[in-house]
């Protein structure tokens, strides 16, 4: 009898934990796809992808949470105005906790100017790289881009490639925007693995 009540514990349990997150605010913003949008053969939404062939991360899977994460492209362009990164170096000294747990994917025109940045690369969270192919990708991470986004925006991008969101970096509230918008869409995301895992257990 015991033993029963654990199986339909952990039958019901991820169901009721579900019902909770559709309650909450989870659903209640939806943050948009930017991109491109065709529809495949069996008549579904498929959305313009990012390429994530960074060179020096074999793959951005080896990011911590595999899930959603930020690509800031440091062009040679903006030295001159510290990178565009006024609002992210705000946070950084100040409130560093705020943005500890969000994955930074750096990627340099020059990867010999990282040591003007090198007390970001010094954190966790912030990964350094370059690619062999820098205006392609740089130009893939802003295709069919809003007309007020500026190429030097920080770029959100989700668990399946995706643009989330445009940030400039040079502000504050900018910034402030990008933390509450990564962690809406990580939620979003650990609650699509709660509810396939759930899939997984009923099927068992």
């Amino acid at each position: 009898m015991k033993r029963k009540w654990i199986v339909a514990l952990i039958i019901i349990f991820p169901s009721l934990f579900w019902v909770i997150l559709e309650s909450s605010t989870i659903n209640s913003k939806k943050l948009p796809i930017y991109g491109s949008k065709t529809l495949s053969k069996q008549g579904d939404s498929v959305f313009y992808k990012v390429p994530l062939n960074f060179k020096g991360l074999d793959s951005i899977k080896k990011l911590p949470n595999q899930g959603s994460f930020i690509t800031v492209f440091i062009k040679e362009a903006y030295r001159k105005d510290s990178y565009r990164l006024d609002g992210l170096w705000e946070y950084f000294k100040y409130n560093y906790e705020k943005i500890k747990s969000i994955p930074f994917v750096f990627v340099y025109e020059n990867i010999s100017r990282a040591n003007e940045l090198n007390e970001f690369s010094a954190k966790p969270n912030m990964y350094f790289t370059r690619s062999s192919a820098f205006p392609t990708l740089h130009a893939a991470y802003y295709k069919n881009k809003p007309y007020y986004v500026d190429s030097s925006y920080f770029v959100l991008i989700d668990a399946a490639s995706r643009i989330r969101g445009y940030y400039d970096a040079r502000y504050i509230a900018e910034v402030k925007r990008l933390i509450e918008e990564y962690q809406h869409l990580r939620l979003k995301e650990e609650k699509q693995l709660l509810l396939e895992s759930n899939e997984i257990i009923q099927k068992h």
